[in-house]
Formats: C-alpha cells, sequence, structure tokens
C-alpha cells in the first residue's frame, strides 16, 4: 500500500448488535478492521453504558459519540494533544453539548403537569418494561435506561393535539424533542454534527492530514455522512425497522441483532482501504 493519510472510520449507528451474539462473519470483518488498525468511532443515539459495553466486546477504544451528539467520549490519553474537556469521568475525557439528564427529566414532567398531560418515559418506566417496549434482553435495557443527556417518552393518552402543546410548550425551557415513531426524545437541541466535526479536528491535530470514511444508512444518516470525505451506504433491511408499538429500535440491526449489514458496508470499506490511498473516491458514495 503506498503512503497516504490515516484512515479514520465514523460508523452511525451500525454496531448496534450484542457484540455477543454476532455471527462469525461479523467478527471475522472486525477482526481484520483491528489488524488494520483503522480507529473506528461510534456515532450512536446509545447511551454511554451501551456503547461501553459494545466496545468492551469488539475490543475497540475509540471515542464515541453517544445520545445522538449529546457527548463525546475520549479514551483518557487517547491523543497526545490537550482536549476541550468539558469535565472528567474514570478512563475519559468528555466533551459535553446536552444538558444533564436530571435537568431534562425534571423540565418534562414539570412542563407535563403544568398541561395536564399525562407522560411516561424511561425514568418511570422498570428494566423489563423497557425490555418488552423496545425489545431488548435485560441487560441491554438495564444500559439504555442509563441515560445522562436525554428522556425517551411517550403521551399516555396517544393525542396528537397533546404532543403539539408538549413539544411547543417545552422549547422556551430549552428543550426539543424528536420523533421516535411512538416516542419522542427530549433533550437540548443538540447539533449532532458538532461532535463529529470536534472529532475530526482533533484526529487532525494528532496525526495531520487524515481521510475521514463514514458507514450508515444513505438516507436517515445523510447529514452526519455528508461531513466525511468517503460516504459507505450501510441501508437497512426491512426486518430493521418491524418493531412492537411503532418504538424505534436503535437501528443498524438485523432482526437478530447480527449486524449483517453493516458488516457489508465495512467489507467495503477494507476493499477500499487495501487499495491504494491516492484512487480512493473522495467526496462520495463508495
Amino acid at each position: 500500500m503506498s503512503a497516504g493519510p490515516p484512515v479514520v472510520v465514523f460508523s452511525v449507528d451500525g454496531l448496534m448488535a450484542c457484540p455477543h451474539s454476532m455471527t462469525s462473519e461479523v467478527e471475522s470483518v472486525l477482526r481484520r478492521v483491528t489488524a488494520k488498525r483503522l480507529p473506528l468511532v461510534l456515532f450512536s443515539t446509545k447511551t454511554r453504558a451501551e456503547l461501553e459495553f459494545i466496545q468492551q466486546g469488539l475490543g475497540l477504544r475509540h471515542p464515541f459519540v453517544c445520545e445522538n451528539g449529546a457527548a463525546v467520549y475520549v479514551p483518557t490519553g487517547y491523543f497526545d494533544i490537550p482536549v476541550p474537556t468539558t469535565r472528567v469521568v474514570p478512563g475519559y475525557e468528555v466533551i459535553e453539548f446536552g444538558r444533564p439528564y436530571a435537568e431534562v427529566v425534571d423540565a418534562l414532567h414539570r412542563t407535563a403537569r403544568s398541561l395536564s398531560i399525562d407522560i411516561v418515559g424511561f425514568h418511570d418506566m422498570a428494566i423489563e418494561d423497557v425490555a418488552v417496549e423496545w425489545r431488548l434482553p435485560l441487560l441491554q435495557a438495564r444500559l439504555a435506561k442509563m441515560r445522562e443527556y436525554g428522556e425517551p417518552f411517550r403521551i399516555v393518552s396517544g393525542n396528537l393535539r397533546h404532543r403539539q402543546q408538549l413539544i411547543r410548550a417545552l422549547w422556551p425551557a430549552g428543550i426539543a424533542c424528536t420523533c421516535m415513531g411512538q416516542y419522542d426524545h427530549a433533550g437540548a437541541p443538540v447539533d449532532e454534527i458538532a461532535g463529529i466535526d470536534l472529532l475530526c479536528k482533533l484526529y487532525r491535530r494528532a496525526l495531520g492530514p487524515i481521510l475521514t470514511l463514514g458507514i450508515g444508512d444513505p438516507i436517515r444518516d445523510r447529514r452526519v455522512l455528508d461531513r466525511m470525505q468517503i460516504r459507505i451506504p450501510a441501508p437497512l433491511q426491512p426486518a430493521e425497522v418491524t418493531i412492537p408499538r411503532e418504538a424505534k429500535r436503535p437501528s443498524g440491526l438485523g432482526e437478530h441483532g447480527d449486524g449483517v449489514g453493516w458488516a457489508a458496508a465495512l467489507r467495503r470499506l477494507i476493499h477500499l482501504v487495501r487499495r491504494h490511498r491516492p484512487d480512493l473516491p473522495h467526496g462520495g458514495w463508495a
């Protein structure tokens, strides 16, 4: 392989399968990524705890962006340059863009009460309830409840007018809502791109010129992928959007959580990296 800029890979909500239940095909692809020492940055709607579980199972130690851009977690000592840290937690330097979870939950419930609208959020639900509603194993449901910045919730009545009233009333309190099927997600109005841009700057300061590759759904993840020099499509499969009660499961999963679509995209990535880097198709879909 000819010399060229280091490659940094951003995977948008694609590595969402339980790492202990992945197929041998996916595990083989991951071993090849590890052998090539490619930084693999996960960008996800999932919590820090969920992503730590995934990284531990896959043997990864790279920065990740959790809760749809609310925070960037950089392993301590990962970069040999200063990181603009918001706070330090064991094992990480953290750059936060979202508001603390307790503030979000308090504003959400206070506003709902003022409108006499009954809501149910993750804060109110038992682990078993989250597992049933989101079709998750109990362990993953426990990790999904360990939220730090945003709150998935639903309006008990299912009344569209109540939903619109609540969303309008939350905005003056600094809380934005994102539709997630029957659930909405309440949190600070975070620009999901900010964490991606920050990490790219840190990699460039640490490594010099880099080549950024993004893996994700061409439609749903387009805004994030547009920040990448090369974009590799990993479209959702029909089974990946068949869910109960119209509640949106974290994307990138097959019905059995085997990550096959993501693995196919990653194989394409390895094929590109194997080629001479000057031949990589900058600025488009690979």
